[in-house]
């Protein structure tokens, strides 16, 4: 693995870690296109990954890239379900990835955050 793919790798685990406290939330990490009405709806249910980070999208899809999280396939960035399975596991995270389809398009959606049963019970997404 290349310094700055595990570089990335573990900041992004640490920012998960550190995250645990918090009530959790459902957020996307595919950047979807403003220009359709369902992307629009998607984005304002379930914010992206980015915006929680406070970076430009296409610079975490990037960064994703860069540490192998995502993959350039037809020129478009696309998450890779399969890497992000092994770097949960790796990193022993309590997250999951999770994919939706909704009107033919796949979405991907990570839980950040922690459930708590009295204060913040979990809810599914869609």
């Amino acid at each position: 693995m290349k310094p700055f793919s595990s570089a990335g790798r573990q900041a992004l685990a640490d920012f998960f870690g550190a995250m645990v406290t918090q009530k959790a939330h459902w957020y996307c990490l595919s950047v979807l296109p403003a220009s359709d009405a369902t992307n629009v709806e998607v984005n304002q249910i379930f914010p992206l990954l980015s915006t929680l980070l406070s970076v430009e999208p296409g610079l975490m899809l990037s960064m994703l890239q860069l540490s192998g999280l995502a993959q350039l396939r037809r020129g478009k960035v696309s998450i890779s379900i399969k890497t992000w399975t092994e770097f949960i596991a790796e990193k022993r995270l309590d997250i999951e990835i999770t994919t939706f389809s909704v009107v033919n398009r796949r979405y991907n959606f990570i839980p950040v955050g922690s459930w708590n049963k009295d204060r913040h019970p979990p809810q599914l997404p869609l």
